[in-house]
Protein backbone atom coordinates (compact mmCIF):
# COMPACT_ATOMS: atom_id res chain seq x y z
CA UNK A 1 0.00 0.00 0.00
CA UNK A 2 1.48 3.35 -0.97
CA UNK A 3 1.53 6.29 1.89
CA UNK A 4 2.22 9.99 1.53
CA UNK A 5 3.62 11.52 4.11
CA UNK A 6 3.01 15.68 4.32
CA UNK A 7 3.41 18.04 6.91
CA UNK A 8 3.07 15.09 9.87
CA UNK A 9 -0.01 13.33 8.71
CA UNK A 10 0.12 10.09 6.67
CA UNK A 11 -2.60 9.50 3.82
CA UNK A 12 -3.30 6.04 2.25
CA UNK A 13 -3.98 6.19 -1.44
CA UNK A 14 -4.53 2.72 -2.90
CA UNK A 15 -5.79 1.23 -5.82
CA UNK A 16 -9.44 -1.45 -5.14
CA UNK A 17 -7.13 -4.01 -5.77
CA UNK A 18 -4.19 -3.32 -3.26
CA UNK A 19 -6.79 -3.05 -0.86
CA UNK A 20 -8.61 -6.36 -1.77
CA UNK A 21 -5.00 -8.32 -1.75
CA UNK A 22 -4.44 -6.75 1.97
CA UNK A 23 -7.73 -7.79 3.12
CA UNK A 24 -7.07 -11.23 1.56
CA UNK A 25 -3.44 -11.75 3.14
CA UNK A 26 -5.15 -10.40 6.86
CA UNK A 27 -8.19 -12.84 6.29
CA UNK A 28 -5.47 -15.35 5.60
CA UNK A 29 -3.23 -15.09 8.18
CA UNK A 30 -6.01 -15.20 10.64
CA UNK A 31 -7.38 -18.46 9.02
CA UNK A 32 -3.75 -20.05 9.12
CA UNK A 33 -3.69 -18.90 12.88
CA UNK A 34 -7.17 -20.28 13.47
CA UNK A 35 -5.94 -23.86 11.99
CA UNK A 36 -2.51 -23.86 14.17
CA UNK A 37 -4.52 -23.29 17.51
CA UNK A 38 -7.51 -25.86 16.52
CA UNK A 39 -5.31 -28.36 15.10
CA UNK A 40 -4.27 -29.44 18.43
CA UNK A 41 -8.07 -29.98 19.19
CA UNK A 42 -9.62 -31.74 16.02
CA UNK A 43 -7.84 -33.73 13.37
CA UNK A 44 -8.94 -32.95 9.46
CA UNK A 45 -9.39 -30.83 6.93
CA UNK A 46 -9.53 -27.38 7.50
CA UNK A 47 -11.81 -25.43 4.37
CA UNK A 48 -11.48 -22.26 3.39
CA UNK A 49 -14.51 -19.68 2.89
CA UNK A 50 -14.53 -15.90 2.25
CA UNK A 51 -17.05 -13.40 2.58
CA UNK A 52 -17.91 -12.23 -1.16
CA UNK A 53 -18.58 -8.05 -1.23
CA UNK A 54 -19.66 -6.28 -4.89
CA UNK A 55 -16.03 -4.21 -4.52
CA UNK A 56 -14.02 -7.85 -3.90
CA UNK A 57 -15.86 -8.74 -7.57
CA UNK A 58 -14.99 -5.24 -8.56
CA UNK A 59 -11.32 -5.66 -8.05
CA UNK A 60 -11.04 -8.97 -8.77
CA UNK A 61 -12.68 -7.96 -12.33
CA UNK A 62 -10.24 -4.89 -12.31
CA UNK A 63 -7.18 -7.73 -11.86
CA UNK A 64 -9.31 -10.29 -14.75
CA UNK A 65 -9.74 -7.14 -17.26
CA UNK A 66 -5.24 -6.36 -16.82
CA UNK A 67 -4.71 -9.94 -17.23
CA UNK A 68 -2.97 -9.96 -14.13
CA UNK A 69 -5.11 -13.53 -13.11
CA UNK A 70 -3.74 -16.70 -14.14
CA UNK A 71 -5.45 -19.74 -13.32
CA UNK A 72 -3.37 -22.79 -12.30
CA UNK A 73 -4.98 -25.89 -14.17
CA UNK A 74 -3.27 -28.94 -12.96
CA UNK A 75 -4.58 -31.38 -15.12
CA UNK A 76 -7.16 -31.15 -17.88
CA UNK A 77 -9.18 -34.47 -19.16
CA UNK A 78 -11.65 -35.17 -21.58
CA UNK A 79 -15.27 -36.08 -20.63
CA UNK A 80 -14.80 -39.29 -21.02
CA UNK A 81 -12.11 -39.54 -18.43
CA UNK A 82 -14.09 -38.26 -15.54
CA UNK A 83 -13.47 -41.41 -13.46
CA UNK A 84 -9.70 -40.99 -14.06
CA UNK A 85 -10.64 -37.70 -13.30
CA UNK A 86 -12.38 -38.02 -9.82
CA UNK A 87 -9.67 -40.68 -8.91
CA UNK A 88 -7.06 -38.05 -8.98
CA UNK A 89 -9.00 -35.38 -7.31
CA UNK A 90 -9.05 -37.78 -4.28
CA UNK A 91 -5.62 -38.16 -3.90
CA UNK A 92 -5.73 -34.77 -2.35
CA UNK A 93 -1.86 -33.87 -4.45
CA UNK A 94 -3.61 -31.88 -7.04
CA UNK A 95 -0.93 -28.36 -7.76
CA UNK A 96 -4.00 -26.54 -9.28
CA UNK A 97 -7.91 -27.16 -10.74
CA UNK A 98 -8.89 -30.21 -12.43
CA UNK A 99 -10.58 -29.17 -15.80
CA UNK A 100 -12.51 -31.38 -17.56
CA UNK A 101 -12.49 -30.54 -21.49
CA UNK A 102 -16.04 -30.77 -23.44
CA UNK A 103 -15.81 -31.85 -27.02
CA UNK A 104 -16.99 -28.24 -28.82
CA UNK A 105 -16.15 -26.41 -26.17
CA UNK A 106 -13.16 -23.90 -26.32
Amino acid sequence: MLQTVERGTSESKSAPHERFLEAFRWMLLARVFEALVLSRFRRGRITFTARVTQEDLLALKELADAGKLTPVIDRTYTLGEVPEAFQYFGTGRMGGKVAIRVAGVS
